[in-house]
């Protein structure tokens, strides 16, 4: 996210009919893409945080040493800590992949290194959350987890809803982009108009 704002910012330029500094087409790109990010993010992290919240829920601890082979009883909750992991992560055909598209196009019209690193950071991401999933949910199952069960249904149907946005928003990425970022960011670029409209020039 401040990547995403650190390139659009980098290419404000003055423009010479008005002398108002603006943004290129990469900028706005970068803009949208942070501000796109933002929104992802929050539903990715939360329904990550939901399932380390069902894990403790049953197993009574969130420690990667005392867990493992949760996926046999806890078949929802696997499957929603995998669309949180691909989401995060950036991978299609999750809501991650649009808005980290965006940083890394604008990104790499600014600075082609730092596109790189930024992949190459989502791709150490994505190794670790691979690691936890497999320990907590593939792994050996411990002898103290025998008998654990599913969450209950309220539990899960809340980290359903979020798992639910989660791929919508990857699937139609326009009408989000369209409906909310471009608003958002128009909002941003003209912050000083933005505020007369809202406070009616006081």
């Amino acid at each position: 996210m401040l990547l995403a704002i650190g390139a659009a910012f980098s290419t404000f330029y003055a423009n010479p009919e008005t002398g108002v500094a603006t943004l290129t087409d990469s900028g706005e790109i970068a803009l949208k893409g942070g501000i796109f990010h933002i929104l992802n993010d929050a539903l990715d992290v939360s329904l990550l945080f939901l399932v380390a919240g069902a894990i403790y829920f049953t197993a009574k601890t969130t420690s990667l040493n005392k867990l493992g082979g949760l996926a046999r009883n806890m078949k929802y909750t696997s499957v929603f800590f995998l669309i949180g992991l691909f989401a995060v992560s950036g991978l299609p055909p999750m809501n991650g992949f649009a808005s980290k598209l965006m940083i890394y196009q604008s990104t790499y019209q600014v600075n082609p290194i730092l596109a790189i690193v930024a992949i190459l950071c989502s791709i150490l991401l994505l190794a670790t959350f691979v690691k936890v999933f497999y320990s907590a949910f593939l792994g050996p199952k411990i002898s103290k987890l025998e008998n654990i069960k599913e969450v209950p249904r309220s539990m899960l149907i809340a980290m359903g809803i979020i798992a639910c946005l989660i791929i919508f928003i990857g699937l139609f990425p326009n009408l989000v982009v369209e409906n909310v970022v471009t608003p958002a960011a128009n909002a941003l670029k003209n912050a000083g108009q933005y505020i007369t409209m809202i406070t009616g020039g006081f």
